[in-house]
């Protein structure tokens, strides 16, 4: 007999059965086994660990064993957990010194997230235990239908990941697509994942010129070009970009998303009345001089100069 507390959730680290104690805490009766330990883990929870041997030393563990990251959501889908790494996992000097790594782990809303929290990522070769090899969320059964995720770098720029869904054990998987890349902590930022179907994805956003246009008449006669953007995977909002010449080594750009009802536009004489006095431009030059664009159907990109 196991007790476990009231109004909580535990698996089973080996057969991944769920425990529930609604009300009042209570004793459970398990089944030992023969070969592993009872171990379980409470909802919310975030646990790194590294597979292996029965006998090896630290140092082994450091440099030939990567991290697993182990994922039980409470009841609103949220977890969290730290990661302490470092060189050696022996000298304290590491920490005097400010060479470790201690990363917040958290999950929610289809988000894995992965934030330095103290110390610094080092750069140069990576140890096995700075590489994480597969990230699994136990109790998945909500997110069978999940068929995309991708994971974002320090620059958030997208990079694809294997997503796999164990109908048999309920368990959600996350790999690098092959065996030269890697998850690696010091540079991930995050993982998203969903349905492509019913999910907004942020993996592969996608934008393509669909329409340029030049003022030629009024107030901004060739000092303003507006660029209408397309998203092309129909998960992300289409939007305008208005680039405005104010002075001839001065360009303002606004970017208007293409959502419905229109967003609150604050005046511009309230945001700047110093450069952006009432919609006027004080440049003599044209604004396509200073500006660089892609032709109508390339991806969107832009360049002042």
């Amino acid at each position: 007999m196991s007790y476990f507390p009231s109004n909580s959730r535990f698996i089973d680290l080996i057969s991944l059965e769920v425990i529930e104690v609604k009300g009042n805490g209570k004793q459970v009766s398990l089944e030992a086994r023969w070969d592993y330990p009872l171990i379980h883990m409470r909802e919310g929870t975030i646990i790194p660990y590294q597979k292996f041997g029965q006998s090896m030393t630290t140092n082994e563990l450091v440099s030939e064993n990567y991290i697993q990251l182990l994922i039980f959501s409470d009841r609103h889908q949220n977890a969290e957990g730290t990661l302490y790494v470092d060189k050696d996992g022996i000298s304290l000097k590491e920490i005097s010194s400010n060479t470790f790594e201690y990363y917040k782990i958290t999950f929610s809303e289809n988000m894995i997230r992965i934030a330095l929290a103290d110390g610094f990522e080092t750069s140069g070769k990576l140890d096995k235990n700075q590489i994480v090899e597969n990230i699994t969320v136990v109790d998945a059964a909500m997110y069978n239908d999940t068929d995309f995720a991708c994971m974002f770098d320090e620059n958030m720029d997208s990079t694809p990941i294997v997503v796999d869904y164990d109908e048999e054990k309920e368990t959600l998987h996350f790999l690098p697509r092959h065996e030269k890349e890697v998850i690696e902590l010091r540079s991930i930022r995050g993982i998203q994942f969903g349905n492509s179907r019913e999910d907004e994805s942020f993996c592969n956003p996608t934008y393509v010129i669909s329409d340029i246009q030049v003022d030629k008449e009024g107030d901004y006669a060739n000092k303003k070009v507006t660029v209408k953007v397309e998203a092309t995977n129909g998960d992300m909002s289409s939007f305008d970009a208005e680039f405005y010449l104010l002075k001839d080594n001065l360009i303002n750009v606004d970017f208007v998303p293409d959502i419905s009802p229109e967003p609150f536009e604050m005046p511009n004489i309230v945001l700047n009345s110093t450069l952006y006095p009432n919609r006027k431009s004080f440049a003599t030059g044209d604004i396509m001089s200073y500006l660089n664009l892609p032709k109508v159907g390339e991806n969107f990109y832009f360049e002042i100069h």
